[in-house]
């Protein structure tokens, strides 16, 4: 052979295997950028740097709000047209703010009546529990039509309270438990408290009642 092919023969395997070099190099290459790959990554964060996402479904979530929130509360009305105020802490309240009142009349001919008997304090709503109290020094027989706790004008909330009949000791009593609100305002409101006999009886000078006016004060 001579060197002339010798030659030839050398170049031509010297362009096989550059070519087989490149085909193989290109190779990969080109398969990650075509096939999609089936390699998973894991991402891990500190509770500091938790990683955004978005709930969908039903979600337990676990957090703490760092703002105030205002909520909206609407108090039902009671017969009168007021509202009514919440009373969800009533027990807790009413050991603080307790209220006790006595109302006293005297009888002028068929009533008894004390129209200033008690003060509620300004801006605060008193809560009625219950009423107690007698009348004595009546003529014995003669029956109480009803007794009545009355809040001033603009309110007028009131309660009635069915009466009974004087004993042979010319002495009665009535209860009532209730739950009756007197809103004040914001200058404190009176309340009233009076005695009507039935059947037009006319008592003595001498007749008195008294109530006793249970209950709790709401802001």
């Amino acid at each position: 052979m001579e060197i002339r092919d010798v030659a030839k023969l050398c170049a031509l395997l010297i362009l096989l295997v550059a070519a087989g070099f490149t085909a193989g190099c290109s190779s990969p290459s080109q398969a990650q950028s075509t096939s999609p790959s089936s390699s998973q990554v894991l991402v891990v964060n500190t509770s500091a740097q938790p990683v955004p996402v978005v709930a969908q479904g039903t979600t337990n979530v676990n957090a703490t709000v760092s703002n105030s929130v205002n909520a909206l509360v609407t108090n039902p009305m009671d017969t009168n047209g007021n509202p009514v105020p919440l009373v969800t802490d009533a027990a807790t309240y009413a050991a603080h703010h307790d209220f006790f009142n006595q109302a006293v009349c005297k009888f002028n001919g068929v009533d008894c009546s004390a129209t200033q008997a008690f003060f509620i304090p300004a801006n605060r709503t008193l809560v009625i529990e219950s009423v107690t109290g007698f009348c004595n020094n009546m003529n014995a027989g003669d029956s109480i039509q009803q007794v009545g706790i009355f809040e001033s004008a603009p309110f007028a909330n009131g309660i009635l309270i069915p009466g009974g009949t004087a004993t042979g000791t010319a002495a009665l009593t009535f209860a009532q438990a209730t739950k009756a609100y007197f809103p004040s305002g914001a200058n404190g409101q009176t309340a009233s408290f009076s005695v009507v006999t039935a059947n037009g009886a006319t008592e003595g000078p001498n007749a008195q009642c008294a109530a006793f006016i249970n209950g709790y004060l709401v802001q």
